[in-house]
């Protein structure tokens, strides 16, 4: 540990395009940044192991979208100009933050989150594998759609999955990748897989019961968040 004091993490403002953000390189020397990302073009970004074989391609090109893959794992994310808060933090391995549990290591963004939220007047709550304080959610399409379930440290709105964050790590440290939907569209997203009617019907209604979105401009919670890690 190196006892850094909290307020470190430099801000930076990124304009690019979808591919290219999830492109950045690994650094072999990780500092604590958050990137707060401005994408340029619209996209489905799929995880890391998801199949391209999971995705209706022609419905992807009638929309407009591009189909990118991140390095970190989980289920596809619709990433378009406008629709989302996106932002990245990169820890490095030394930070106190740093968890060595993959299972717990995402827990204080998603607190971080919880209260950035709460000063722009949202009530949310984060997941946690704690037996004592809830579980992780799980459904039959969270491998196909990130927001079709939620894992340890990730942000509800009244039980409904409003952030998403994945991670990717190296010995040099971490990168969290972080969503919060500000619009969301259930049929629109279940439209851009390869499914048949009815099982792509069954992934709209579990999207439509389980997703929800944060009811605050971009820009507030984008001053929020900086101001609570500005804490950490």
């Amino acid at each position: 540990m190196t006892g850094r004091p909290p307020g470190t993490f430099e801000s930076r403002s990124v304009r690019t395009t979808v591919a290219d953000a999830h492109g950045a390189p690994f650094p072999e020397l990780v500092r604590r940044e958050v990137w707060f990302i401005e994408p340029t073009d619209a996209a489905l970004v799929l995880g890391s192991a998801q199949r391209l074989s999971t995705v209706d391609l022609g419905e992807v090109a009638r929309r407009g979208l591009r189909v990118v893959r991140r390095r970190s794992g989980g289920g596809a994310v619709v990433v378009e100009p406008g629709s989302s808060t996106w932002f990245d933090v990169w820890l490095p391995g030394d930070d106190p933050l740093f968890e060595h549990d993959v299972s717990l290591s995402a827990h204080w963004l998603g607190q971080v989150m919880v209260e950035a939220l709460d000063r722009v007047g949202v009530a949310a709550q984060r997941v946690t594998t704690d037996p004592a304080g809830g579980s992780a959610e799980r459904s039959r399409w969270a491998p196909l759609v990130c927001f079709a379930g939620a894992s340890g440290g990730e942000v509800l709105l009244d039980g409904r999955k409003a952030v998403g964050i994945s991670q990717r790590r190296t010995r040099a440290g971490a990168r969290f990748q972080v969503n919060v939907l500000h619009h969301f569209d259930a049929e629109a997203t279940a439209s851009l897989f390869a499914l048949d009617p009815a099982d792509r019907q069954d992934l709209a209604d579990h999207l439509d019961r389980s997703v929800a979105a944060v009811p605050v401009e971009r820009s507030a919670v984008q001053e929020a968040i900086g101001e609570v890690l500005s804490t950490r």
